[in-house]
């Protein structure tokens, strides 16, 4: 009958268009869930056997660059062919306003922290997720899952206390991260990736070529896990697709059903995925786990809009904040939770998954620093509408951010000094300005902002009192303490003494060996040795307080992208709130194996040199200090926080 009705008017707006091919596909996911009921009844049982785990185990679906468009279910270009991807989302929930950060690696920190990726240093780029933090995997492993990675990690490369097996899986076969799935052997550390034939690492082993093609080879993996599943022990597997990330190079056998060209070849890699989350599932059933396994799939940023508009009809791409760089699809099935068919529109983020999932296998979570929210009952808790949301990203000096406020109005502030303000209950798309009250608004959510950040890029250490006047031991948060990767700021206030001191002839500030030094000669002149680099003061009036920064960021050959780059100013020592010296970086990559060494406070490691006079408390930031690029003089600030009565 409500076919009937749209196929007898005539002609069809996108609205209807779009509402046609749901009731299809409706029809045809009722089909799908009766076969698999069907199936059921004859052949292997979908409920647990007696002696299997009664708790759920949990698939996670991650996609990479699958903007909103990409779904066929939201998409009424029928050449966007996601089947599988469709039935899932007709059979359990979709989450129309599901918010991630822009780009790979904040997305996947946010996801498995559970908490803003820029606590961790990601803006896009980190070292890692600090060993501190309790990451999803690691909450499920205490309540007894088997941890499972297959895919892409992107977490951090530079050092193994980054990989997946230390931070929490059990198992890992994949890639660190795109630039590694070539051969090892090639000059570049890093090079360009490619799909075919790619170099996958199983676990910590060294890296070895696999024939075939990455989406089928990572599906391969996944549905060996699975059907290797049937045991006691629930199961979490982790499952990040590299596709349809570019390059866009779908298989032959899928290339050959769509036009050559970028849409066709886009359509078609974007087919064989699809095809694989088919297969994913498909061995859910076969091995009787689908009606105990909570699936979840989405993606880790909107689409890249290269071949066609990725994200419609949301306004905006990947590494912006407009809503189509960070609005993104989101399904869950599993019904005896959300229900099967529905849609929600409450305004949920990547970093609730972790929460939730926790809330639905019925876990205590309440001593995880989470910034998550469960949304196992989202459309009754107002809490989720009551927040801000808030975006970040810096990097080679270009800064940007963006909020959300309770009330939908979006700040999109540019790396050129431009702000857009949106208001989404005006425009859902995010692509009409709001005039009323601009500056008023721009200011209030700006402040909103600076006030989220200050508290974010706090280096959470440890200090251990060792002697007077400010001497002792900073500890912890290795990752973002350690100079090297990134953003980074360290700053301190300083009391030289005027009284001459026997003994060294030089002084130490601060010091952790290999990394930072911070040293002051009898002339009272500071010289920093950090990252190769010297850098280099004027002599020090005694008796009074003195801000000390040490600020950069460090820009490195993480990819083949990032070494066709220039030499960019990164290491800049500041006095009192100014510039007195600055370096530019070798971009060549960071050495690492000393980051468990103490950052020692006013004096050497070996504690054969001291410095003669007052030192405060140290701040660490995991971010460069960008204060010119804001409007407001942060060196200026920092300087009465580490020198409060000068």
């Amino acid at each position: 009958m409500i076919i009937a009705s749209f196929i007898g008017s005539g002609s069809m707006h996108f609205a209807d268009k779009r509402t046609l091919r749901i009731v299809w596909l409706g029809l045809l996911s009722s089909v799908w869930l009766l076969s698999a009921c069907d199936d059921a009844n004859h052949s292997t049982p979908t409920t647990p056997a007696a002696g299997v785990s009664t708790k759920p185990n949990i698939l996670l679906l991650l996609a990479d660059d699958l903007g909103h468009n990409d779904l066929g279910i939201n998409n009424v270009d029928e050449t966007v062919q996601t089947p599988n991807m469709d039935r899932l989302a007709l059979a359990g929930t979709r989450f129309t306003r599901f918010y991630t950060e822009s780009t790979c690696s904040p997305s996947r920190a946010a996801l498995l922290m559970g908490r803003y990726a820029a606590r961790a240093g990601f803006r896009p780029i980190a070292r890692g997720i600090p060993p501190e933090v309790v990451t999803l995997p690691e909450a499920l492993r205490k309540q007894g899952y088997a941890t499972h990675h297959v895919g892409k990690w992107h977490l951090g490369s530079t050092v193994k206390e980054a990989w997946p097996l230390a931070q929490g899986f059990d198992t890992s076969f994949g890639f660190l991260n795109q630039w590694s799935l070539h051969d090892p052997s090639a000059k570049a550390p890093y090079s360009y990736p490619s799909y075919f034939d790619p170099w996958l690492k199983i676990d910590n082993h060294p890296r070895q070529r696999f024939e075939g093609h990455l989406t089928d080879l990572l599906a391969d993996r996944t549905i060996e896990l699975i059907e290797q599943g049937e045991a006691t022990e629930p199961w979490f597997i982790y499952h990040a697709f590299f596709a349809p990330h570019t390059p866009i190079e779908p298989a032959a056998r899928f290339m050959s059903e769509f036009p050559d060209t970028p849409a066709g070849k886009f359509k078609a890699l974007l087919n064989q995925l699809d095809s694989n989350v088919g297969r994913i599932v498909e061995s859910l059933r076969r091995t009787g786990q689908f009606d105990n396994t909570i699936v979840i799939l989405a993606s880790d940023n909107g689409g890249i809009n290269q071949a066609f508009d990725n994200n419609f009809p949301y306004y905006g791409k990947k590494g912006t904040y407009w809503e189509g760089g960070v609005r993104v699809p989101l399904v869950i099935h599993w019904p005896q939770q959300f229900g099967s068919g529905s849609v929600n529109d409450t305004k949920v983020t990547i970093f609730d998954i972790y929460p939730t999932l926790m809330n639905l296998i019925s876990a205590d979570n309440t001593n995880e620093a989470l910034d998550g929210i469960s949304f196992a009952n989202a459309k009754h808790n107002d809490v989720f509408q009551q927040r801000d949301l808030f975006w970040e990203s810096f990097i080679w000096h270009l800064h940007v951010y963006g909020t959300l406020s309770a009330d939908n109005v979006r700040l999109f502030h540019e790396f050129n000094g431009n702000d857009h303000l949106l208001d989404l209950s005006l425009d859902p798309t995010g692509n009409t300005e709001l005039l009323e009250d601009r500056d008023a608004r721009i200011e209030e959510l700006r402040v909103k902002y600076e006030n989220w950040r200050s508290e974010i890029r706090k280096v959470d250490t440890t200090f251990s009192r060792q002697g007077p006047n400010g001497r002792g031991m900073l500890t912890g948060d290795n990752f973002q303490r350690s100079p090297g990767l990134a953003g980074y700021t360290f700053a301190i206030g300083i009391t030289p003494s005027s009284q001459p001191h026997p003994g060294a002839s030089v002084q130490i500030v601060a010091q952790q060996p290999g990394l930072l030094n911070i040293s002051m000669d009898r002339t009272r002149r500071l010289t920093v040795e950090i990252d190769g680099q010297t850098l280099r003061s004027g002599e020090i009036a005694p008796d009074r307080c003195h801000s000390i920064v040490v600020t950069a960021f460090f820009s490195r050959h993480l990819s083949a992208i990032a070494s066709r780059r220039p030499r960019i100013p990164i290491v800049r020592l500041l006095v009192n709130g100014s510039q007195v010296d600055l370096k530019h970086s070798t971009q060549t990559m960071p050495t690492d194996h000393r980051l468990d060494t103490p950052t020692y406070i006013g004096q050497s490691a070996r504690e054969d040199r001291f410095f003669h006079g007052k030192l405060s408390l140290p701040e660490i930031y995991n971010q460069e200090l960008v204060g010119q690029v804001l409007g407001f003089p942060e060196a200026e600030e920092l300087h009465s926080v580490v020198c409060p009565t000068s």
